[in-house]
């Protein structure tokens, strides 16, 4: 039996010194209040986990909970009119450095939002504190540590038509390291170069840990790219074919370590001028590739390489012939174990397009001062850094990281999903941090300490490790995948061809326009945070622009999707699911030999029952963005559906002049009445629109029919709905 190696605990890092802050801030009367007193509604002296003293917060209704405390809203109110905002302009005129910085920052944020122009935006600021809880040492009593995090400019217009346009300005609040920082709970500002020696350092030092800690350490490398970029002089690389593909080239293989880069090509313009290899360029790439003509994020990502003395690198744009159809759907099948097998993959959250770099920090600070109140004996400064972009809305309990995560342009795009969750080590450059991550831990810039995490990854032993729930761990993935977005629609199935290729070698089982034969009915049971209206949604399914997968499959709509009901999930026993329709024959015509890829055209037999659909549906009230639908007979409830498009009504919906059915699909539970008139059977089922064929039909939602909730105990839904009908034989397009 091996030896189990102990982890090493990373050194602990020196102090970083500090890039200068020279701009100190004059404020104006309204800008005064930034120095806030921290004595105001509640705070008070406590110890920190380590007995130090620091400034403590009331709870205002935040329950104990981890996360943001919006504490406090300031005495600030300005109106001003976009994009010039002039009174802003001029009490920066008159000396006021906020007033510019926040003119700066808003007009940097709205650029692009020409809708707003002329339009008054009334302007609030607030303090964000972001709260800890920490186990005491050598018990189990929680406490809460508090830090002063950001502060946010919340900005609402007055849009021409009547309506309201709502967003937040983001300042970073940092400090050096001393008394003010401590109380405060600041950290530090971070260096200008995210290549400085101490980041490098953690770096190496984490992928080092992973070598020698982590289960999936490698033990020599038998896959190379067909295709990667010698970085052997920096100034000038070069493109270097495999052995197997040119025996012209030593890149054979042997102990070849090199980085992948996961990053987002941009906007169609950007894209165009991207320097790519196609055909008539292949040549010249093996020749030398003058560093100058790069985009941005590729000449970072190359300094990165040369500080952590890494030869080879991966980028898509360069590595597969771009214009070569049979070269793409090669090279794009062998995509996940490109990044499966990079011994680093770097993630350029803070660059939106290629051009783009990410290592470069804004020096544009503001210092404030701060006297406190609480301790009268305590003084210093702080400073605001304006992020650009950042998501408050989808980190405010996950910290950070996760702000990161969800404000990148990176972490919407569709291809990045596999990139990210088959990746063995991953380093993210942010706009506040960069921080490290592999399957078991992270770590981030300013910490002192590695933590374990469990990532979301999808490789191939991850599906082993769930052998008993198979089909819910792939539709986990789906989920997560789902609502993405593509330069190319019908890159839709080549970006999780990988992670379909891993599933079907643990399960063994057929792959099939993004379900498994071995559990198809359950796979047909989804619903979608709708994105068109009803007519616009019917003729894209008559007459798609791109042809992406069956009407019946998650993959045919371009939106964030679940499997199940949004009210009515999939219960635990999934696996206790009767078939109450026969699957007789599946057709699926791909559209390249990847048997995980593209999808040129699909039908689905069926034999089941069908009910119609009452023409009027009755909307229910709902917490749920998308509405949820009574399917109504006289005062009866007879089941409840989602539907996959969008409707202006707010009370009720009726289909204009389309006859739509219900096919009963699978049911759940014992069938057996405990109680007399008490149904104890549920069911799911598809709601259908037929084509212009006979018997031939596309999916447009599901329906649940069941017991408890809002269903009443005397309406059991196989007495309601499909009792008596006769079995069917209809095909899904």
């Amino acid at each position: 039996m091996p030896l189990r190696r102990r982890m090493k605990q990373p050194k602990r890092r020196k102090p970083l010194i500090s890039h200068s802050l020279d701009k100190i801030a004059t404020l104006c009367g309204k800008c005064k209040v930034l120095s806030f007193s921290d004595n105001d509604t509640g705070g008070y002296e406590k110890e920190d986990f380590d007995g130090n003293k620091v400034l403590g917060l009331e709870d205002y209704g935040h329950g104990g909970m981890d996360g943001l405390v919006e504490w406090k809203v300031l005495e600030y109110d300005h109106q001003d009119n976009l994009p010039d905002l002039p009174r802003l302009a001029a009490s920066a005129e008159a000396g006021c450095y906020f007033c510019k910085f926040l003119r700066t920052a808003i007009q940097k944020e709205l650029h692009k939002r020409t809708e707003l122009n002329d339009c008054e935006v009334q302007i609030t600021l607030l303090y964000l504190w972001h709260r800890r809880s920490v186990l005491s040492r050598g018990t189990t009593e929680v406490t809460y540590t508090e830090s002063l995090m950001a502060l946010v400019a919340n900005l609402e217009t007055l849009l021409h038509d009547g309506s309201s346009h709502t967003c937040k300005v983001f300042f970073m609040t940092e400090a050096p390291t001393g008394n003010c920082a401590a109380w405060l709970g600041l950290r530090r500002p971070p260096p200008l170069d995210a290549l400085c020696p101490e980041n490098i350092s953690m770096i190496q030092e984490e992928i080092k840990n992973c070598e020698e800690v982590c289960f999936r350490t490698k033990y020599g490398i038998s896959f190379v790219p067909t295709r990667l970029i010698d970085l052997m002089d920096p100034q000038t690389p070069r493109l270097v074919v495999s052995a197997a593909q040119s025996p012209h080239n030593d890149l054979d293989g042997r102990g070849i370590k090199y980085a992948a880069l996961s990053y987002c090509w941009g906007s169609a313009s950007d894209t165009r001028s991207m320097l790519k290899t196609e055909k008539s360029s292949m040549k010249s790439r093996t020749t030398g590739i003058a560093l100058s003509e790069m985009p941005k994020v590729f000449q970072d990502t190359i300094a990165l390489c040369k500080k952590l003395s890494i030869r080879y690198l991966w980028i898509d744009a360069l590595c597969i012939v771009q214009d070569d159809r049979l070269d793409w759907e090669q090279e794009g099948s062998q995509m996940g174990k490109v990044y499966e097998n990079a011994f680093v993959t770097v993630v350029p959250l803070a660059a939106h397009t290629c051009n783009e770099g990410f290592l470069q920090r804004s020096q544009e600070t503001v210092e404030i001062q701060f006297q406190s109140t609480v301790r009268p004996d305590l003084d210093g400064k702080f400073y605001l850094r304006h992020v650009p972009q950042f998501n408050l809305d989808n980190g405010h309990f996950l910290g950070l990281k996760y702000m990161e995560l969800s404000s990148s342009t990176w972490s919407k795009r569709g291809w990045t999903f596999q990139e990210d969750t088959l990746s063995t080590r991953i380093v993210y450059f942010g706009q506040t941090m960069m921080f490290y991550e592999c399957d078991r831990w992270e770590r981030l810039e300013f910490d002192d300490r590695r933590h374990r995490q469990y990532r979301a990854t999808f490789k191939t032993e991850s599906w082993q490790h769930h052998l008993l729930v198979p089909y819910e761990r792939w539709e986990e993935a789906v989920s997560l995948f789902s609502g993405r977005k593509f330069t190319y629609p019908e890159d839709m199935f080549p970006a999780i061809s990988a992670l379909a290729e891993g599933f079907a070698e643990v399960s063994e089982d057929e792959y099939i326009a993004g379900l498994w034969r071995g559990a198809l009915l359950r796979g047909l049971l989804w619903h979608v945070a709708p994105q068109t209206e009803w007519e616009n949604f019917l003729a894209d399914l008559k007459t798609p622009h791109r042809y992406i997968a069956p009407s019946w499959s998650w993959a045919s709509r371009n939106s964030d999707m679940a499997f199940g009901v949004r009210q009515h999930q999939f219960p635990e026993s999934t696996e206790k699911f009767t078939p109450e329709c026969k699957i007789n024959d599946v057709n699926v015509d791909l559209s390249s030999g990847n048997p995980f890829g593209a999808v040129g055209n699909a039908v689905l037999s069926l034999s089941g029952k069908l009910a119609a659909l009452p023409s009027t549906l009755q909307l229910m009230p709902s917490t749920y963005s998308s509405p949820t639908w009574k399917i109504s007979k006289g005062s009866a409830l007879l089941g409840v559906c989602e539907l996959d498009w969008i409707t202006d009504r707010e009370d009720s919906w009726q289909a204009p002049n389309v006859r739509m059915v219900m096919l009963l699909v699978v049911s759940w539970g014992k069938g057996v009445r405990k109680v007399p008139g008490q149904a104890n059977k549920c069911a799911y089922g598809l709601i259908l629109v037929p084509t212009d064929n006979e018997n031939e039909y596309r999916r447009v939602g599901v329906f649940y029919c069941g017991k408890g909730g809002e269903f009443a105990n005397d309406s059991p839904w196989n007495n309601r709905l499909f009792k008596g009908l006769k079995v069917q034989t209809i095909y899904l397009i």
